[in-house]
């Protein structure tokens, strides 16, 4: 039986509303350069994937059509519903890269493929050299794949552009869980891994992108060490944050019908004005929160009839 771990929920929990408040800033505030935004952006989804890749198991044939069910089910039916109740372009979503943000869900499932040869490797110093080999043999196979296709944001059937940015994250999840890298996190790594995103945050702010992977993976080692130090511990917000986590697939699938129908532009001009970012913050946390308590009571709704649950998380229907 797998082992839930509260630091890895709550991390989750709170990366999943680090995505809220990303898209209300740049669907309903309409901001652009906005440094919470900056902020968000530079680790968020490294983070997510990290996380994905942290509790993944490489699966067998039997396994990995689980994961189809449960994560491409939910791929096609809430995102054809998406753009039914949205009116959005049906062929857009499919061929372009971010498929109206439910990409994720395909490149994660496209990692438990690649994830399958890592099934028989044992845990050990000749297992690491093989594990090595084998990531970096993936990776320069999705590099090439790029190449050869020339994905773009309005091209990329298959995600291919994520599946070359975020391996390196994801696979790094899995290897932390593998050879418990987690523990080995100390005070001393924590402050450097802080003090070289800060330096590294600054860099990338300044245009210089190609500081990015580096920069999320320090942002990736701080977080998960101030979240893994209070496993034990168990405040409301932590609590909440838990619970937020546990249920991250429905806020995941569900928050952006929400953004549509608000439209908080002139909000958004006032915060880029005068530049009040502790209440820009403090409206995204409270806004954040109560979209995603709306999408766990919806995903609870659903999960009430077998059919639909089957339909849309491919559960068992009997």
């Amino acid at each position: 039986m797998l082992i839930r771990y509260n630091y890895i929920d709550r991390l989750k929990g709170f990366t999943i509303l680090l995505v809220i408040m990303g898209h209300l800033i740049q669907k309903c505030f309409l901001l652009s350069g906005d440094m919470i935004c900056e902020s968000i952006y530079s680790f968020h989804m490294p983070l997510f994937f990290f996380l994905s890749g942290l509790v993944a198991t490489p699966p067998n044939l039997k396994k990995l059509f689980h994961k189809f069910k449960r994560l491409m089910f939910p791929f096609f039916v809430v995102g054809f519903l998406y753009i039914l109740f949205t009116h959005r372009d049906f062929q857009t979503g499919i061929y372009s890269m971010y498929k109206y943000g439910f990409w994720y869900l395909c490149t994660l499932f496209c990692y438990y493929i690649f994830l399958m040869p890592f099934r028989t490797i044992p845990t050990s110093i000749k297992g690491g050299i093989i594990d090595l080999i084998l990531t970096i043999a993936i990776e320069f196979f999705l590099i090439n794949l790029a190449r050869l296709t020339k994905p773009s944001t309005s091209h990329d059937l298959f995600c291919i552009g994520q599946l070359v940015q975020y391996w390196p994250f994801f696979i790094l999840g899995f290897f932390s869980e593998k050879y418990n890298l987690v523990t080995k996190i100390n005070t001393y790594i924590f402050g450097i891994a802080l003090i070289l995103y800060s330096l590294l945050f600054a860099l990338y702010t300044n245009g210089n992108g190609h500081v990015y992977k580096i920069m999320a993976i320090m942002a990736i080692i701080a977080l998960v060490y101030l979240f893994y130090i209070r496993e034990s511990n168990n405040s409301f917000s932590e609590n909440e944050l838990s619970f937020f986590g546990k249920g991250c697939l429905d806020i995941y699938l569900f928050h952006n019908f929400f953004l549509p129908i608000i439209n908080l532009q002139v909000l958004g001009n006032w915060f880029s004005q005068t530049g009040n970012y502790f209440i820009e913050g403090l409206f995204l946390v409270i806004t954040s929160i109560s979209i995603a308590y709306l999408c766990l009571f919806i995903g609870n709704v659903i999960r009430k009839s077998k059919l639909l649950s089957f339909i849309i998380y491919g559960d068992k229907l009997f």
